[in-house]
């Protein structure tokens, strides 16, 4: 193919890239999941991530740090986020909430808007 088709160009959108994944030349389209490490939404949310790299998809995890091996592991890429409260492990002194020490839920809103 030549550079007239797209192939090994790109503009400033990534389109175009020539490596058949995620750009369209492979019939492939590239996904952006953002999540966090909480409650249940990890192992759904990473399923869907493995079958649309299966089916040829580029997808991208932007979350907590916690999560990259996983997304990896999915066959993702990953980026964490860059302004938000998260985690960077899992001892419960990390967690930006601390849900677990108290039953009113309007301190808990209030912790996470300082987080």
């Amino acid at each position: 193919m030549s550079d007239d088709a797209g192939e090994g160009t790109g503009d400033a959108t990534g389109h175009g890239t020539g490596d058949g994944i995620g750009d369209g030349t492979a019939g492939g389209r590239r996904f952006l999941l953002a999540t966090w490490d909480g409650g249940g939404n990890v192992p759904p949310e990473l399923g869907v991530a493995r079958r649309l790299v299966a089916a040829g998809h580029a997808v991208h995890v932007l979350g907590d740090p916690t999560l990259e091996a996983d997304a990896l592991a999915a066959g993702c890429t990953f980026s964490p986020w860059g302004r938000a409260p998260h985690r960077r492990n899992f001892e419960p002194s990390e967690d930006p909430i601390q849900d677990w020490e108290s039953k009113n839920p309007l301190v808990l809103l209030g912790r996470s808007a300082t987080a």
